[in-house]
């Protein structure tokens, strides 16, 4: 409201005290009585109603779920679902928005990641139904960093063999190696002993020299030098093992490799803005070839307590 404005809203609210009349006001002022009407009643407040919502019963269980359990919305909806929700998904998205504790994280400085320069492998546990019955799979995951192209399996256990095989495939598939590979401390590939001294598996070590790659353990802490692998996880969970049953793992690894193909590699990444798969069309001459002659075996160093006469 500009200056002369305001000055004419006090001159009419004091004539208006002086005669008690809007024709009077009006009249004094030379304004219009419904001018004179509008300053003396003030603006009009506008009552909504506000419409009841499918989720107003459940607010208080939903508020559980997430705050004190952390679940993800899909996870919340099976819960509510099971004390007949009858609302849709994107209502409850929307509203655990708003509820949700924002997460607050330090400044991280972003890592360059070159071509063919560097991949990440990670393990993750999932409940899954494998023939009619839930038990714990072991997701192994490699990613590329540069094109983010994703490669999955499903194991029974974590073992050497398991890594080994995991890798094995994703080469084939990628028809190329990586320079280096990223690992958190696992017993199966390597760990730090203490300052500066960092064990590796000497099976895995003849498999990565015979592959040519460089094996890097990186420091216990170091979660967001991990994050590449690490965040598809959820994305694997909620996406693609959520609400499936799967006959077996031989039918489990066959349906996460056309999901691979289908869906994770050919979505539009939302940090890159591209497509995987296109990416890699990129990276691929930036990766080393596969080694002509391959070996199916590898030695174990294994210890042995023995007496002292042998």
């Amino acid at each position: 409201m500009s200056r002369k404005d305001k000055k004419t809203c006090q001159k009419i609210m004091e004539v208006f005290k002086q005669t008690g009349s809007l024709r009077a006001t009006a009249k004094k002022l030379r304004v219009s009585r419904n001018a004179v009407r509008r300053q003396i009643r003030g603006p009009k407040v506008r009552s909504v109603s506000r419409r009841a919502s499918k989720l107003d019963p459940y607010k208080a269980k939903i508020q559980h779920l997430v705050r004190e359990k952390n679940l993800s919305a899909v996870r919340v909806l099976e819960q509510i679902k099971d004390i007949e929700y009858k609302g849709g998904y994107s209502i409850l998205k929307d509203y655990i928005r708003t509820i949700r504790p924002k997460k607050t994280r330090g400044l991280t400085t972003p890592i360059d990641h070159p071509p063919g320069h560097e991949a990440q492998m990670d393990w993750s546990p999932h409940k899954v139904i494998l023939g009619g019955r839930e038990q714990t799979v072991h997701t192994g995951s490699i990613v590329l960093c540069f094109s983010r192209w994703l490669y999955i399996g499903f194991f029974p256990d974590e073992t050497i063999d398991s890594v080994i095989r995991l890798h094995k495939e994703a080469f084939k598939e990628l028809a190329g190696v990586p320079a280096t590979i990223t690992y958190d401390n696992m017993t199966t590939v390597g760990f730090h002993k203490g300052y500066a001294k960092i064990w590796i598996n000497p099976k895995f070590k003849a498999f990565a020299d015979e592959y040519g790659f460089r094996i890097i353990i990186l420091k216990p802490g170091a979660k967001d030098r991990h994050g590449m692998v690490e965040r598809p996880f959820h994305y694997i969970e909620n996406n693609f093992l959520a609400g499936r049953e799967f006959a077996d793992f031989e039918d489990l690894n066959r349906r996460g490799h056309l999901w691979r193909q289908h869906t994770a590699n050919v979505r539009n990444h939302g940090t890159l803005r591209e497509r995987p798969k296109d990416r890699l069309k990129r990276e691929h001459a930036f990766l080393k070839p596969l080694p002509q002659f391959l070996s199916d075996t590898y030695y174990r160093e294994v210890e042995r307590l023995i007496q002292r006469d042998f």
